[in-house]
């Protein structure tokens, strides 16, 4: 018998869906796997960007960037504070902000739109 990769075929070529094996969630096909990839938690890290991977030396979160010689970078990849904006507004809004409180960050949620200044307030005559 030779193994397929979604089922075991017989003989004869018919897939024999008793003997398809079964993944441990009971799924089988792969378009069946939830690709869900969670949330990052910009207030876990010791800086806010650190929630995202790097998508140029490719640091997991939490990993602080390196150049390519294999030090420690002075400062993060300007994809990786891009990618970090990005990740924050779609998951907490254009209007929110990270702010250091203490040891740690906190999300506001109204972030700084009270000393934004107002459409009204700019007009000079």
């Amino acid at each position: 018998m030779a193994a397929r990769r979604y089922g075991m075929k017989s003989r004869s070529g018919r897939l024999r869906p008793d003997r398809t094996p079964r993944r441990p969630d009971g799924r089988s096909h792969p378009c069946q796997i939830s690709m869900e990839v969670p949330m990052p938690d910009f207030t876990a890290h010791r800086h806010p960007v650190l929630a995202v991977r790097c998508p140029d030396c490719g640091r997991a979160p939490g990993v602080w960037c390196r150049r390519p010689s294999g030090h420690m970078a002075n400062d993060f990849h300007m994809s990786r504070k891009v990618e970090a904006d990005h990740a924050f507004i779609d998951q907490h809004g254009p209007d929110a902000s990270v702010e250091r409180d203490g040891e740690g960050w906190i999300i506001d949620p109204r972030g700084r739109v009270g000393i934004r200044p107002q459409p009204e307030q700019l007009a000079l005559f």
